[in-house]
């Protein structure tokens, strides 16, 4: 759980009552948290405006960045090919960023960059999640509409 208010991340177990880890990221604006199998954890915060993603594993309790984004993240994925995908909100589109490399280099898996309400356009995506065939389906929240790209669409 994103726990916003306190600046932490905290987990449970199966059927515990009180967490069994707490993790402070040290930043306010804790919003959106992605587990893998592996219990990696990423998650978006912003400080003074440096809007980052940041990965935690379940071992320990330090935080490393994976990438820095222009604008708030409102919704995380990582797929089965270590992909991570970020929509972000303010400026209409979802990118994608393999964690294989080191670079911060990233692409644009959905929408122009421009608000929008046609096929290729988005209005401040949110919730994102993508299915064993890559598809990505992105809740577009101020269209009120989820949209779905197939893989060919936006993996070259």
């Amino acid at each position: 759980m994103a726990n916003q208010g306190n600046q932490r991340i905290q987990i449970w177990s199966n059927e515990s009552v009180n967490p069994t880890k707490t993790i402070n990221v040290g930043g306010p604006n804790l919003f959106s948290l992605f587990v893998t199998n592996n219990e990696d954890f990423y998650f978006y915060y912003s400080l003074n405006s440096n809007h980052r993603i940041d990965k935690v594993t379940m071992n320990t309790s330090i935080s490393v960045n994976v990438m820095f984004i222009e604008n708030e993240c409102r919704g995380l994925f990582v797929d089965i090919s270590n992909n991570l995908y970020v929509s972000i909100y303010g400026t209409h589109k979802v990118i994608l960023k393999s964690l294989n490399i080191s670079t911060n280099t990233s692409t644009i898996g959905a929408g122009t960059g421009s608000s929008g309400s046609t096929s290729n356009q988005l209005k401040n995506p949110s919730g994102i999640f993508v299915d064993i065939n890559f598809d990505l389906y992105v809740a577009d929240s101020q269209n009120n509409r989820i949209q779905l790209l197939n893989s060919t669409s936006y993996i070259q």
